[in-house]
């Protein structure tokens, strides 16, 4: 024990020393203006040069420098931590009020069905994209991992079919016939194969509409190729996004679909861009893609954030006009103005599995408002 403490100590020592000297000699240390022998103690001894270097030596170890951002799983898998929208305690309990606010959410959603239908809008599906860990829980350490019954469950449960697709069952069924990731190991997100399985089960929905629209065939949902690319924003978070590699699914939609599209902010009337028909990552203010080529010439109001991206191609490839904003951007009063302005189609919300508690989902059209608790 004795030895332990000196080796503690000395290593102390050490890096008491070396951290400024590592700091000096990268030009990170500005001495005062007033006396040179004096520096910025904060930026003396900051580490952050080490953490990537620490990083990539934990990393495969399964330790995390950054835990509450992210937790690393098995096989490298990343999934997003606790700290960001409380991603693996949303999984592990229940809470005392799920099923109070289940039943609200419920009610708010029949709501607005009922309400669109009267603004003439053909269908509304509300789609919970599933969170990472509901598709590869195999991929989470043993601690995180849920047993029992979910919130999503008693919000599934609680909601009608008919306006709210449940994502869960149909990824899992197609990750269990199927050698390609449908979701990102380094990244929060589903990719392009995830969005497509995902899109299909809401086309599934929205064909049940009166007249429905025409949808891309399942053809080119195909997977073509499984390339590299760097890791994603969960690398990015542990510092060492370059260093690790991550798989890239290519679909036959990427050569037999392809359309030009215009991206429009909505306020402004602003063209944001022009050509190609790529995903659409940041909606930070409502977005407009329209598309000439489009299977249908029909107006979406896309309510998203962001697991709508990798399916933004497959929106614009089926409907002209799709009005893309995020769902947090919006209250009641909001909601009902951008209806009765843009006057849609069809009305669309996809939702990542662990928002679907958001405030918006227990909001009722101005004219049934209630008490939210």
């Amino acid at each position: 024990m004795k030895y332990k403490v000196i080796v503690f100590l000395c290593l102390s020592v050490l890096s008491l020393l070396v951290v400024p000297a590592v700091n000096f000699s990268r030009g990170n240390m500005p001495l005062s203006s007033i006396d040179k022998w004096i520096v910025d103690r904060s930026v003396m001894y900051n580490t952050d040069f080490a953490l990537p270097i620490l990083s990539k030596a934990l990393y495969p170890l399964g330790i995390s420098i950054s835990p509450g951002s992210v937790v690393v799983g098995k096989k490298g898998w990343m999934f997003l931590g606790d700290s960001e929208q409380n991603a693996i305690s949303v999984h592990r309990d229940i809470g005392t009020d799920t099923a109070e606010k289940s039943a609200q959410i419920a009610i708010s959603a029949t709501a607005w069905n009922e309400w669109l239908k009267g603004a003439g809008v053909k269908k509304y599906v509300v789609m919970l994209s599933a969170d990472k860990s509901s598709i590869y829980p195999e991929e989470l350490p043993a601690w995180a991992r849920a047993d029992g019954q979910s919130r999503t469950d008693v919000l599934i449960n609680s909601t009608d079919p008919a306006i709210y697709l449940d994502t869960r069952k149909i990824l899992l069924a197609e990750k269990a016939n199927s050698t390609s990731p449908l979701y990102y190991k380094t990244d929060t997100h589903w990719n392009t194969y995830g969005g497509w399985t995902a899109f299909q089960a809401m086309a599934k929905m929205v064909s049940s509409s009166e007249n429905p629209p025409v949808f891309p065939g399942s053809g080119i949902g195909v997977v073509r190729s499984v390339d590299s690319r760097i890791g994603g924003d969960l690398s990015r978070f542990l510092r060492i996004q370059q260093d690790v590699v991550d798989q890239e699914v290519r679909l036959a939609f990427d050569d037999a679909a392809q359309i030009d599209t215009t991206l429009f902010n909505y306020d402004t009337g602003e063209l944001i861009r022009s050509g190609g028909n790529t995903e659409v990552p940041s909606i930070l203010q409502p977005t407009i893609v329209h598309s000439d080529s489009a299977l249908n010439q029909k107006r979406v109001l896309w309510l998203r954030d962001s697991f709508g991206a990798a399916m933004a191609p497959f929106m614009a490839a089926t409907f002209s006009d799709v009005l893309q904003v995020h769902y947090n951007r919006l209250d009641a009063a909001s909601f009902m103005k951008v209806v009765d302005d843009f006057k849609p189609d069809y009305v669309i919300v996809t939702v990542v599995e662990r928002s679907a508690f958001a405030p918006i989902f227990m909001t009722m059209p101005a004219d049934r408002a209630v008490a939210i608790k």
